[in-house]
């Protein structure tokens, strides 16, 4: 329910790829620098940001969304000492309805043969 609810990109802020953390951290420190602000001030912007940014799009990191005074590993360690033994999420799949479609209408090939 809350990956559906939340679309993360990453299961854990280790595992955001190096080309999306650069690339974010470009994006921020261009904004931050149209605010005139000292070169100390926009790098405490731009480390402020990309927090939010792991927020955002890391399982881990993200607010549960039917209690957002936790996040989602505080979720699985509170979980862990309920049932007694290691919870762990190790993966997750995210499917949306139509996606993909775009993919197969710009392919020639029918989809399906009527008899």
């Amino acid at each position: 329910m809350h990956v559906v609810a939340a679309k993360p990109l990453f299961l854990s802020k280790d595992l955001v790829s190096s080309e999306a953390i650069a690339n974010e951290r470009e994006i921020l420190k261009s904004q931050a620098e149209s605010t005139g602000k000292s070169q100390m001030a926009i790098e405490k912007i731009v480390e402020g940001r990309l927090r939010k940014y792991f927020e955002e799009v890391a399982l881990m990191e993200q607010k549960f969304i039917v209690n957002d005074a936790i996040n989602i590993k505080t979720l699985v360690d509170n979980l862990s000492k309920e049932v007694g033994s290691p919870v762990k999420v190790s993966n997750f799949l995210r499917v949306e309805v139509g996606e993909g479609i775009e993919r197969l209408e710009a392919s020639d090939e029918p989809l399906a043969q009527t008899a």
